[in-house]
Parts: C-alpha cells; sequence; structure tokens
C-alpha cells in the first residue's frame, strides 16, 4: 500500500510578490491579481509510502542432492536462536551406511583390476614359462644330436656313450623324483611355499624327458637307423623347434603386460570407484543437518518420524520462501531487517540504491530506525486497497517495490510489523507555487506571465511538486511574474497592475 505526502522542508530562494488592486476581466475591465517572480531555488521532496518488516537475510535449509532419510532428532524449535554449524536435525543413517558399503566394495574390486592390468601375470607364471623354453631348447638340442647319430651310423663307443648317458640320466631322475617326493612332504606340512614344490615337480618333468630321450637315443644306437626313422627324426626335430618358438612368443607377451589403454582405463575406473566412495562419506555425514549461518528458526518443517527429502525450495523476488514443506528449515538473519515499501510510480525516478530512509513502524509510535535503499524493482504493477489520504478517497495506484535496509541489533523489529518509509529527495530548480499552474495533462499546463502591464498565456512543463512548489522545466525563465491569484477569468494580453506583498504571506495562502 502506499500513502503520499509532500513535506516542504526549505525554500532557500526569495520570492517577490505583489499584488494589484484592480483586474481586467474578459470584458475589459482592468483587473486585480497577484504575481510571484519564478526564481532559482532548492526545496526537500518528500516521499512517503506505506510497507511492511521482512527478515533481512533468509536461509533454506535443505539436503543435498540424492540424498534422504527418516528424522530421528530435531533438537530446535521455531524461535530459536542458533549458530552456524549447529546441529537442526539428526538423520538415519541406515540408508547411506548400506551405500558406503556398497562403494567400498566396489573400490577393493576396481583396485585389484587395475593391478592385474599392470600385473597381469605372477612372478610363478614367468618362471615356470622361462623353465619350459629352457625344456624346448633342449629337446631341440636333443633331437639335432639324434637326427646326426642317425644320419652318420653307429659305432660302438657311440653306443657305449649312450649307454652311460642314458645311466647318468637315470640317476639324475630317481634323485629328481626323491627331491620331488621330500618337498611334497614338506609342502603338506606347511614348511614350504608351493612355489618350491613346483619348481621340484618342473625338475623331475626336466629330469624324466631327459632320461626318456637319453633311452631312445641307445636304442636308436642298437637298432641302427632306417631311413623312415631318420625323417621321423628330421619331423620330431622340427616339433621341437616349433614348441620352442611358441614357448618364447608366450613369454614375450607375458613380460610385455597389458596394453597401456587398457591400464588407463583401469585406472580411471579406480579412480571414479575412489570418488563415489569419498562421496558417501559426505553424504553419510550429512546425516546431521547442520545450520548455514547465524540466525533465529523461523520455520521448521520436518518432524521425528518423517522422511526428509532434497528438493529445493524457491521465491520470487516480492516474495520470500515461507512455509515451503520442500525446506526442512528456515533461518532469518535478524541483525539487520528489510522494510518493503510500495512506492507510488511518479517517483520512480527519485529513488535511488543507497538512498537514506526513516522508518517507522506501528508498533513503536514515534520512534523512527534509520535505513538505507539496497534495491528496488524496474516493474511498475497495480497494488489494491489503497486509500489517498490526500484526496481521501480510496485509490489504485501504479507503484514499484522498494527494499530499505534497516539495521536491528536489539531485534526489535520482527516480520510483518507495518509501517511507514519516509525518503527526502533534494530538488533545485526555477521554482514557482503550484496554484499558478492551470494543468492540462501529466507534467504540462499553462501560466500567466505579467509584463509591461499584461499578461500573457504560456505553456510550461513542470517535473514535480514539493509544500505548494513546482519545478519548472520549460516555458519560463528566472525573473518572469507569474500570476497566482485567481487568472480562470483572465485572457491573453489584458491589462493588470501588480502590488507587491510578502512571501509568508503567499506561502501561508498557497498552502
Amino acid at each position: 500500500m502506499y500513502l503520499p505526502f509532500l513535506g516542504f522542508a526549505s525554500l532557500l530562494a526569495f520570492e517577490v510578490v505583489r499584488q494589484a488592486p484592480t483586474f481586467v476581466t474578459a470584458s475589459g475591465k482592468t483587473a486585480e491579481v497577484q504575481v510571484v517572480t519564478a526564481q532559482q531555488g532548492d526545496t526537500t521532496e518528500s516521499v512517503v509510502a506505506e510497507g511492511s518488516v521482512m527478515p533481512g537475510n533468509v536461509v533454506n535449509v535443505t539436503l543435498q542432492p540424492d540424498f534422504g532419510g527418516m528424522a530421528v532428532k530435531v533438537p530446535v524449535e521455531v524461535g530459536q536462536k542458533v549458530h552456524k554449524g549447529e546441529i537442526l536435525a539428526e538423520l538415519s543413517p541406515e540408508l547411506e551406511t548400506n551405500k558406503l558399503a556398497e562403494a567400498a566394495s566396489g573400490v577393493d574390486y576396481m583396485r585389484s583390476q587395475y593391478k592385474l592390468a599392470l600385473h597381469p601375470h605372477f612372478p610363478e607364471e614367468i618362471q615356470k614359462a622361462r623353465l619350459q623354453i629352457d625344456a624346448d631348447e633342449q629337446l631341440v638340442k636333443e633331437a639335432r644330436a639324434k637326427l646326426a647319430l642317425l644320419v652318420a651310423g653307429n659305432r660302438p663307443e657311440q653306443i657305449d656313450q649312450a649307454r652311460t648317458e642314458v645311466q647318468i640320466a637315470q640317476t639324475r631322475y630317481d634323485s629328481a623324483k626323491q627331491n620331488a617326493n621330500r618337498m611334497k612332504s614338506l609342502y603338506d606340512q606347511e614348511l614350504i611355499p608351493r612355489a618350491t614344490l613346483e619348481q621340484a615337480n618342473a625338475d623331475l618333468d626336466v629330469a624324466d624327458n631327459m632320461l626318456t630321450q637319453k633311452k631312445d637315443g641307445l636304442k636308436i644306437l642298437q637298432l641302427g637307423a632306417r631311413n623312415e626313422e631318420v625323417e621321423a627324426q628330421r619331423a620330431t626335430l622340427e616339433h621341437a623347434k616349433v614348441g620352442l618358438q611358441r614357448d618364447e612368443r608366450e613369454l614375450e607377451v607375458m613380460l610385455q603386460g597389458s596394453h597401456p589403454e587398457q591400464v588407463e582405463m583401469n585406472a580411471a575406473a579406480l579412480a571414479q570407484a575412489q570418488a563415489k566412495l569419498s562421496q558417501e562419506h559426505i553424504a553419510l555425514e550429512h546425516r546431521f543437518v547442520r545450520a548455514p549461518a547465524d540466525g533465529v528458526i523461523i520455520e521448521r518443517n520436518i518432524n521425528p518420524g518423517e522422511f526428509a527429502i532434497p528438493e529445493s525450495a524457491r521465491s520470487n523476488a516480492l516474495a520470500p520462501i515461507t512455509n515451503n514443506l520442500k525446506s526442512l528449515f528456515l533461518i532469518a538473519d535478524n541483525s539487520s531487517v528489510e522494510f518493503l515499501a510500495d512506492v507510488d510510480q511518479a517517483y520512480f525516478s527519485k529513488v535511488t540504491v543507497g538512498q537514506q530512509v526513516k522508518v517507522g513502524v506501528e508498533a513503536f509510535p514515534g520512534k523512527q530506525f534509520t535505513g538505507k535503499v539496497i534495491r528496488y524493482q524496474p516493474a511498475i504493477s497495480p497494488t489494491q486497497g489503497n486509500y489517498n489520504a490526500v484526496t481521501g478517497k480510496a485509490a489504485t495506484p501504479l507503484t514499484f517495490p522498494v527494499w530499505i535496509r534497516v539495521q536491528n541489533p536489539d531485534a526489535q523489529l520482527v516480520a510483518g510489523q507495518t509501517g511507514l518509509a519516509t525518503m527526502a529527495h533534494p530538488m533545485h530548480g526555477l521554482l514557482i507555487p503550484q496554484a499558478a499552474v492551470n494543468v492540462f495533462t501529466l507534467g504540462e499546463g499553462t501560466v500567466f506571465v505579467v509584463r509591461n502591464g499584461c499578461v500573457r498565456s504560456r505553456s510550461v512543463r513542470f517535473d514535480a511538486s514539493s509544500g505548494g512548489k513546482v519545478k519548472i522545466l520549460s516555458g519560463l525563465k528566472d525573473g518572469d511574474e507569474v500570476v497566482v491569484s485567481d487568472w480562470t477569468r483572465l485572457t491573453d494580453g489584458a491589462p493588470v497592475r501588480v502590488k507587491e506583498v510578502t512571501a509568508n504571506s503567499l506561502t501561508e495562502k498557497a498552502m
């Protein structure tokens, strides 16, 4: 609501008013007029508007996205003062505890996958592959030697040598078997690691293959070589070579490990899992709903046993967040409040951010609070149900909202109180009494100017009025004598006479 009032503060320019004893009417008779001299001056325009007190800063307390839970404790009440970080509510941790466990399992799994990408084969697997290559190389060597014997023929000393090699191979085999059996017994007693047992078994396999090869070589020497035997040995040699090449390639792949892109992909997946685990830790901590700022609880929309949701409440510039069930709490900082005033559109250009304002509320008659304009809505809208104290009639003026920040250290002002805001606007320019202007339309009219004993009608434009004065924008100049008496019977060009009177007399009559 808006209540306009135009208060005259001071008029610094001295006005000379003169009064004539006679009038000149439309019939040509000499007329009596009163005039005032238009002069540059200063005055103060007071704009008064109705409004109400609003919280200065309201904090909407909600939950973070993707988080919710049942309230188990709500230790604060409406009207209670709270400090930043103070617990307002505690939510059940069950849901977030389950999510935290799932996230931790996900991190463990992705860490194992990353390690596997870095080292896809265990050291014992690589060692076993190396032993297999050694065995393949021995097979190739022996196959090549046997083939050479078959091609070269047999001599008695060769047979004797082969028998000796069989005996040596047999001795090695027996020793390897005995060692393998002993390692098996020690492993069963958990005295040695599995790798030692596997090494012993691998040694036994090598000794067994060696013994078989030596026996086969002795048989060949004893029987003598036939053409088909020579060809078979050549095939054996080629097969041994193929096996050696295959095992060498497998070892090379094992030593190279995974491809770089695979390692990078697994590393990214591990980082993502760790980030999710960190988020779940934060979410678990957020089951404690804490005050984000100091203030007073003005709304509490959660009770023990109710389920809290993370949806955020919204407000517009004119209506703050109130009674919104999506907000768990509303906290108001009452160290300063805002006075929302509806100001008539005629004074839109007179309001500026930072302008000093006096605010009075009905709860404290005669007391003035000092504030300043912090913002205003750059849009005009109708305000219903106003009462114009000047005209004494109901009115529906076009207004715009103005927010005034008022310091409230003693918390005397509370939201909802109504009152008046008074804004002073200095005005300087060419001033004449408002009664001298015949207004045709908003900001435009006519006046009668006395010159050389006659009156002349002039069109003028004016800006504002204050204390019975108007500020002339065009149509007059400093020193012009303007008729302020009953000019309704005057005609353009009629002769008149004037007489000086005091400015105070004119001011009293004009007001």
